[in-house]
């Protein structure tokens, strides 16, 4: 009987906390997107138009070496080409990239597998606009 009671007073102890952090989560961590201190996507953020970008640019080198099915994203001039990793994400997934620059950093350190010198390849991160922003 004990045992029952010691459950219930568990149950209802984790119900109340887990309300808490469900109203936090949900209510007060996405103002801090406002400060670029949370994530967009988590703020309700996904369509606003107001989120980070990131462009990976490459040299010719870099592009001939990369495969076929990412060669393809490499848009630009000779000698230099660019992969707007947004566009390249709603090609190939259908769905945005999530727009943080961790995850753009991660793709660009990817290809850079392909190179030798690291100077062929570079991201050029554009962040949000945030309260803050000057």
């Amino acid at each position: 009987m004990k045992v029952l009671r010691g459950i219930k007073n568990i149950k209802s102890a984790f119900g109340y906390n887990s309300t808490r952090l469900v109203i936090c989560i949900f209510v007060l961590f996405p103002l801090f997107n406002f400060f670029n201190r949370w994530d967009s996507y988590l703020s309700h953020n996904l369509y606003s138009g107001n989120t980070s970008n990131g462009l990976i640019y490459i040299s010719d080198n870099v592009k001939n070496k990369l495969p076929v099915h990412i060669r393809k994203y490499a848009l630009g001039e000779e000698g230099q080409s660019q992969i707007n990793i947004k566009y390249w994400c709603m090609q190939e997934l259908g769905v945005p990239a999530y727009p943080e620059k961790r995850n753009f950093t991660v793709v660009t350190n990817t290809l850079r597998s392909y190179t030798t010198d690291s100077s062929e390849i570079y991201l050029l991160f554009t962040p949000k606009l945030t309260v803050n922003s000057k």
